[in-house]
């Protein structure tokens, strides 16, 4: 009885060894899963650079815009500083 359970023992160990074993279609599958998967970050990073190009542009715009409407801002004073003293 002990021997047919210490047999039954390394048999089962045996089976749990093999079930972890993965074929060579799924390796193929799940490197085909990989290489999509990096494909589509490399798709996502190529968007986000793009967007972190456009978002630096449109930072850019907005300072010239804020220094142009400071300029006017500054034309304006001195336009009614000018007027309050032909007064």
């Amino acid at each position: 009885m002990r021997t047919m359970k210490v047999a039954f023992a390394g048999l089962m160990l045996g089976a749990m060894a093999l079930g972890g074993c993965a074929t060579t279609g799924s390796v193929k599958r799940a490197q085909a899963s990989a290489d999509a998967a990096m494909d589509a970050a490399r798709h996502a990073q190529g968007s986000a650079d793009a967007a972190g190009g456009a978002a630096q542009a449109a930072g850019e715009a907005a300072g010239r815009a804020q220094s142009s409407a400071d300029a006017a801002g500054n034309t304006a004073n001195g336009a009614a500083a000018d007027a309050k003293r032909a007064k």
